[in-house]
């Protein structure tokens, strides 16, 4: 069975769906209505990291005002 999932991060447009399949082989028959849905849930958290991943843009930027940030604290606290 064909399962298809997107991410939900609340920002509009841009949604792109994503497949993974589930084979029969892989449902076992003690597995209570409650195990099934863990399942499918793990399934997709899985395959939603093996997928997702993060880019920063700005990554110097960010870094060069952390420093000043982390700079001035530490000159505030040597001061004291």
């Amino acid at each position: 069975m064909e399962v298809r999932w997107q991410t939900e991060d609340g920002y509009c447009g841009g949604s792109r769906p994503q497949y993974i399949t589930i084979a029969s082989s892989e449902i076992e028959s003690h597995m209570s209505d409650d195990d099934l849905e863990r399942f499918l849930e793990d399934i997709v958290q899985d395959d939603f990291e093996q997928r997702v991943s993060f880019c920063i843009r700005n990554r110097e930027q960010v870094l060069m005002w952390m420093r000043e940030c982390r700079d001035a604290i530490k000159s505030e606290e040597d001061s004291q």
